[in-house]
């Protein structure tokens, strides 16, 4: 308790000593190791498409902009503000409880970049606006139930993610799975949520007869499966581990799918 009463303590002196971020911690409270995966999700959907890149690539450049560094820079802001306490107990030497990025500035970071990504996103197509849809041409039915299904799934690793802030949460009352759990039926759970997913687009596939495709993914879901194994004899201290290794075969069946879906003329 007094180590937490200090570190409380010395974050509220350092925010009343700075004004103004630092440059340096700006670009840590933005995460840039978090961006790779939603510009990947990104070019998976340009992928399943069917669009050649060659034929816009500044809206594909626009479009990696918006997904990582504005709206996954945007998200890290977000999170750290509102965990800004418990970052205080699980990692005081954050941006925002070390009093590098003091105040408010956390917050109005994310606002203004909420504001710059919905600029951005007009110029990316109809869906943004809500307008002329039809003329576009909205993603086939299977992109989005793929996409969908993967997205499901990510709920899984999000809550892996968690276990990084499992005693933070604990002491501030965050009902996080792996507080309401434990670590190792929340880590089970996450197991399924992943899995579970990946098999209803693997039968997807196979229904729209991408064969080759399915039986590739279904061997980056064996290679989840021995990962997922390793975790769960100590989900705690393996949770990150799995993150940096088990996620990059998820997300690689993701690209997998695109190129199916591709194939079968990606958009409607």
């Amino acid at each position: 308790m007094y180590s937490l009463i200090n570190t409380i303590s010395v974050s509220s002196t350092l925010h009343f000593l700075r004004r103004y971020p630092e440059p340096r911690a700006l670009l840590t409270l933005l995460k840039p190791v978090t961006w790779f995966t939603p510009i990947w999700a990104y070019l998976c959907d340009v992928v399943s498409s069917g669009v050649l890149i060659g034929s816009a690539p500044w809206l594909v450049l626009l479009g990696i902009v918006l997904a990582g560094p504005v709206v996954c820079g945007m998200s890290q802001a977000v999170n750290d503000w509102c965990d800004r306490h418990v970052d205080a107990i699980n990692e005081p030497d954050r941006p925002i409880p070390s009093g590098r990025v003091p105040g408010r500035w956390g917050l109005w970071v994310a606002l203004v970049m909420s504001a710059l990504a919905l600029v951005m996103g007009l110029a990316l197509g109809p869906w943004f606006t809500g307008a002329a849809v039809l003329a576009a041409g909205a993603p086939a039915p299977e992109v989005v139930a793929v996409a969908a299904l993967y997205a499901i799934g990510a709920h899984g690793i999000m809550t892996l993610n968690d276990f990084k802030a499992l005693e933070g949460d604990r002491i501030t009352g965050v009902n996080s799975l792996p507080v309401t759990l434990g670590p190792e039926r929340a880590a089970r759970v996450a197991c399924v949520v992943m899995v579970m997913p990946q098999l209803a687009v693997i039968a997807l596939l196979l229904a729209f007869g991408q064969v080759w495709h399915a039986g590739a993914i279904a061997v980056l879901v064996i290679a989840q499966g021995f990962a997922m194994r390793v975790l769960l004899s100590d989900p705690k201290r393996r949770a990150p581990w799995y993150n940096s290794t088990g996620v990059m075969a998820y997300v690689s069946g993701m690209m997998v799918a695109a190129f199916a879906l591709r194939g079968l003329g990606g958009m409607g």
